[in-house]
C-alpha cells in the first residue's frame, strides 16, 4: 500500500504572546481554530527532509507535531533470501561451484557431500542467527559466514552448513548496489555518480 494516512477533526486552541505574528487571530487573544489532525507512516531515515518540508508549507509559527515508532513487522524486508535451484544437485556439485562463484579458494561446511540440494538460502555477512530460519523455510543448505564451532554441531542433522567467508558473501552485492544507486539518482534527475571502493579489502588470509 502506499498513500496512507489518517484525518482527525478537532478544535485547537493557542494564545501567541508577545512578539508573535499568528496566521490566525491576533496576538495576546485566545483563539479556537477548526483543525485536522493528520497521521502518516513514514521510514525513519525520511524524517528530517519530511519535518523540514512540513515546516515550510505549514503557515504556523510553530507547528504541533507527535513522532512514534511502530512496532509492525515487514513481511517483505529483511535479511538474506531463499530460492530454488533450476536442477537438484549433490552438495559437492553445489560447493565446487559456489567457490568459483565467490573465487575464494577455500571455506567451512558441515554436511553429507553427496546429500541432495534443491533449496538453498543465502545471507551475506555475518548471518548465524537465521540458521533457524533457513530451516523452517526448508533451505537443504545455508550460505553465510561467521559461525560458530557448535553452531556447526547443532545444525549438522538439519541442514547443510556453509560458511563462505564474511568479506566473499558481501562483497559480490556491491556491484549491483552501484547500478541500483545509479538508476535511481538518475530517476530522480540527479547527476551524481556512484562508485564502488577500490581500496577494499580482506582483512583474513588463508594459510595452507
Amino acid at each position: 500500500y502506499e498513500s496512507c494516512s489518517f484525518r482527525t477533526n478537532g478544535t485547537g486552541t493557542f494564545r501567541g504572546l508577545n512578539g508573535a505574528t499568528p496566521f490566525i487571530g491576533d496576538a495576546g487573544q485566545l483563539e479556537r481554530v477548526e483543525e485536522v489532525r493528520l497521521e502518516m507512516l513514514v521510514e525513519k531515515w525520511k524524517i528530517s527532509p519530511v519535518l523540514n518540508a512540513m515546516k515550510t508549507a505549514h503557515p504556523y509559527d510553530e507547528v504541533a507535531y507527535d513522532l512514534y515508532s511502530l512496532e509492525n513487522r515487514l513481511g517483505n524486508a529483511g535479511a538474506g533470501t531463499i530460492g530454488t535451484l533450476a536442477t537438484p544437485e549433490s552438495l559437492e556439485k553445489f560447493l565446487q561451484r559456489l567457490r568459483k562463484r565467490l573465487h575464494t579458494g577455500a571455506f567451512r561446511f558441515t554436511g553429507r557431500r553427496a546429500a541432495t540440494i534443491r533449496r538453498v538460502a543465502v545471507c551475506g555477512g555475518s548471518g548465524s542467527e537465521l540458521i533457524r530460519t533457513a530451516i523452517a523455510a526448508g533451505a537443504d543448505a545455508y550460505v553465510t559466514a561467521d559461525i560458530k564451532y557448535h553452531t556447526f554441531q547443532d545444525a549438522e542433522s538439519n541442514i547443510a552448513l556453509i560458511d563462505a567467508g564474511h568479506f566473499e558473501t558481501e562483497s559480490p552485492i556491491i556491484p549491483k548496489l552501484v547500478s541500483y544507486f545509479t538508476k535511481q539518482l538518475t530517476g530522480l534527475g540527479e547527476q551524481i555518480p556512484v562508485f564502488a571502493s577500490t581500496t577494499m579489502s580482506n582483512p583474513v588470509c588463508y594459510y595452507s
